[in-house]
């Protein structure tokens, strides 16, 4: 081996380039002078601390999978011996990153893909590993993130994982009160863990009265705190931060009594990229605007919400922002009233162009996302100001909480114009008027690629759709359907307010489930067999529609009949509506009634079809056919 690879740096950085753990584990095994850096590189971070209980002797952690193998629950056959801890020690001291004590979910770890999502570990494990034979366990920690942990106490499971050499330090326990002993641990972690860079502290949604004393001291004390986000902190705590010159994130809800003549200065929090800001419970965004008008931000995100609407709030709040935020720098904006309540009260104003207009000065924002109770009153020209407006709009989401109202007067016509605006529009939660005759109107592709078939104005690469409370008629379905999946032919999100929550309009509900449906069949050259049941109204629908197969290449149908299957539509229309199919595939069944007559396809089904090349059939059978005619046909299943 070559002397430079005795280097220990040299071999660390190899190490780390290793991209999969199974060649970092095999690299260990097989080269002595590789496996202290392997090791070292394998286990610096863990997303639980279950690798390591794997680690430990069968006979003394049991694991018991749950759930078909989706849960997995450890408890402790036997108390822990010196030999035991041994094992512990030689991994536990090379981690450096903790992101989770148990796993919830899947992810990229061994223990997903041994199909585990969920990890349950017994609260006696935990209470042995409070007190390890060593000071620490993770004396290397310097990442440490503490959620929901099944304790019988969490706090001091957490307290022994703490180490001086912490810089990123995260906590979050629904289970856990703000009791003496929190609030007492909370003003210790300074002395600690003095190196914190980034720490997050939530809980329970309540914030009793210590809550800001506690946290906001503790914030104070870290002097190099990059990263906060935490669920309450006084006025002092944010006057005092707004001078820092390390404070990048800030994500904080203000204290209930905040003073209203609080000042931060003419240039408050001077280097902060990320502003997070929440009024008071029961207060509206009104309390925020009196603390912007104050001083002037620059950051490159701003998220501000509040829990109550009130009439003017927003439109006050967007002004405030106009004025003392630097509009060159803004890409991220989010303001959200929650009125779950009484949303679209009539009491509140409806949100209009003019609401908006002072945010036209932004030009270099990317993300537009706002949501409040009010009702939304644009029409096409003011959808299509909003998106000019912006250079590189990525993202617009206009009251995606609650919707616009009963009625909608934006258009369809209107979506393909506004991805003209912003061609660069990767996600859009606006209501659509599809209640309205759309023969006139719409613009259907026109195929200048035979490839593709694909108009020249539609939404580029992956889409996310948010129809919010939109509504259709049943006779615009397949009209509906065949202007969205042209225009949105990669939606990978869709959504709906009556699909979301059907409770709301039942009818409404069922239609977009048919859209939706629909649009699956057309925006894919081989729809799902699943996808494709007459059963449904809507597939009648689209075998009606001239429009409905413009893009496929592979059709594989099941038809289901509780009778002799009808299969007119298909036959007169299918030709019409798949015009470059290659693959044709049908499966005809009868219910539960198997002696019912086959369903018999003619000549002309298939003539229509001239790039036919395989033909899956299925109790079908094809009337006069003595020899099949078609001598392009190179494959034929029958």
């Amino acid at each position: 081996m070559h002397r430079v690879l005795l280097i220990n740096e040299i071999i660390l950085t190899v190490a780390h380039h290793v991209p999969a753990d199974k060649d970092l584990s095999a690299l260990a095994r097989v080269c002595k002078s590789f496996s202290n850096p392997a090791l070292d590189v394998l286990w610096s971070a863990l997303g639980s601390i279950v690798p390591l209980l794997r680690c430990l002797p069968s006979d003394l952690i049991k694991e018991t999978l749950h759930e078909g193998g989706c849960i997995a629950s450890y408890t402790l056959k036997r108390p822990f011996t010196a030999a035991d801890w041994t094992i512990l020690w030689k991994y536990s001291w090379r981690v450096t990153a903790l992101n989770g004590i148990t796993r919830v979910g899947p992810d990229e770890s061994v223990e997903s893909e041994r199909g585990i999502v969920e990890e349950r570990i017994d609260p006696t494990i935990f209470g042995v590993l409070c007190s390890p034979p060593v000071s620490r366990l993770f004396p290397r920690l310097r990442k440490l993130a503490c959620a929901d942990v099944h304790a019988r106490d969490p706090l001091a499971f957490f307290r022994s994982l703490l180490v001086p050499s912490i810089t990123e330090l995260s906590f979050f326990n629904s289970r856990v009160p703000m009791d003496v002993c929190t609030q007492s641990l909370i003003s210790l972690l300074p002395s600690i863990c003095p190196a914190v860079q980034r720490f997050s502290w939530l809980g329970l949604p309540s914030s009793p009265a210590k809550w800001p004393d506690v946290l906001s001291a503790a914030a104070c004390h870290w002097g190099r705190l990059t990263h906060l986000r935490c669920l309450v902190l006084n006025s002092s705590a944010l006057q005092h931060l707004s001078l820092s010159r390390f404070l990048q994130e800030l994500d904080v809800t203000l204290e209930g009594h905040f003073p209203d003549d609080l000042s931060l200065g003419p240039e408050a929090f001077p280097v902060i990229r990320t502003l997070r800001l929440s009024s008071p419970r029961g207060k509206s965004l009104a309390i925020i605007s009196t603390l912007l008008r104050r001083s002037r931000f620059s950051p490159t995100n701003l998220a501000l919400f509040a829990d109550t609407a009130n009439d003017g709030a927003i439109a006050e709040l967007i002004e405030v922002i106009s004025a003392h935020c630097c509009r060159s720098v803004l890409r991220y904006l989010e303001l959200t009233e929650r009125n779950d309540i009484l949303p679209h009260h009539p009491a509140l104003a409806s949100m209009t162009r003019l609401t908006l207009l002072p945010l036209f000065h932004f030009t270099a924002l990317t993300h537009l996302k706002i949501s409040t109770g009010h009702l939304v009153a644009l029409d096409d020209q003011d959808i299509l100001k909003i998106a000019g407006a912006f250079e590189d709009l990525q993202e617009l989401h206009i009251n995606d909480g609650y919707g616009w109202g009963p009625h909608s007067r934006i258009s369809l016509r209107c979506l393909r114009a506004l991805l003209a605006r912003a061609p660069n529009l990767k996600s859009l939660a606006v209501a659509i008027d599809g209640e309205h005759p759309l023969l006139n109107i719409i613009e259907y592709a026109v195929p200048t690629n035979e490839a593709t078939f694909r108009s020249p104005h539609v939404a580029s690469g992956d889409f996310s759709l948010n129809l919010l409370d939109s509504r259709v008629t049943s006779d615009n379905l397949v009209n509906v359907a065949a202007f969205l999946s042209d225009l949105f032919p990669n939606v990978v999100g869709f959504g709906a307010s009556p699909i979301t929550v059907p409770r709301r309009d039942g009818k409404q509900y069922q239609r977009w489930r048919y859209v939706m449906a629909m649009m699956n069949v057309m925006s894919q050259a081989t729809p799902p067999l699943s996808s494709l049941f007459t059963v449904d109204p809507w597939f009648i629908e689209l075998l009606r529609s001239s429009k409905g197969y413009t893009q496929c290449r592979q059709l594989l149908i099941k038809f289901v009949a509780y009778d002799k299957p009808g299969l007119h539509g298909l036959i007169e229309h299918l030709p019409h509506s798949a015009p470059c199919i290659e693959v044709f595939a049908l499966s005809s069944h009868a219910g539960m009634d198997t002696h019912l007559a086959l369903a018999c396809l003619p000549e002309a089904l298939l003539r229509g079809a001239p790039r036919l090349r395989t033909l899956a059939l299925e109790n079908c059978t094809i009337e006069t056919w003595t020899s099949f005619p078609l001598p392009w046909l190179n494959d034929i299943d029958h």
